[in-house]
């Protein structure tokens, strides 16, 4: 069962919106971002932007998703470190656990590097996903529909029509 993150999440308080940030936030890039967190071809993991574990697939934070879809895009190197554990941590132009700044800049959120999305009403009061994500509280799915909710990503823009 999903949460109604609009209306009694333990985590968001009221309507989020990305208002603190100089940049406009890029909805297509967003919308690219909530369809890849829907589509279930990523697992989802905690604490790295990507890591696997033995023979497993990789896990994915979140931004990690992300940072899959449009590193090649925006010729983000990915590489990949034996960590000390033995797992295997993908790095994102030399990042483990944030966004790199091409990726924070397509998304629109460049002075975010941790997803966080914000009070429409000017409070300040803050989430980021990757609280969400690395809480284990909310799946893919439920914080795509925060990003969606947080940024409109369903509303028909029409700042364009009189």
């Amino acid at each position: 069962m999903t949460n109604d993150l609009a209306n009694d999440s333990p985590i968001l308080n009221g309507p989020i919106v990305n208002e603190s940030t100089q940049t406009e936030v890029n909805k297509e890039a967003m919308r690219e971002w909530v369809a890849a967190l829907r589509s279930g071809k990523y697992a989802q993991g905690e604490s790295y932007l990507a890591r696997r574990i033995g023979d497993e697939d990789a896990r994915y934070c979140c931004l990690g998703v992300a940072c899959e879809i449009f590193a090649e895009r925006l010729d983000v190197p990915r590489d990949e470190t034996v960590s000390m554990d033995g797992s295997v941590v993908v790095t994102y132009g030399g990042h483990t656990q944030w966004l790199p700044l091409s990726v924070r800049k397509l998304l629109g959120t460049d002075s975010e590097p941790n997803g966080k999305i914000f009070d429409r009403m000017g409070n300040f009061n803050t989430v980021s996903v990757v609280t969400m994500n690395d809480s284990g509280q909310y799946t893919f799915d439920e914080i795509a529909n925060a990003l969606e909710w947080a940024y409109s990503l369903g509303e028909e823009d029409n700042s364009d029509t009189a």
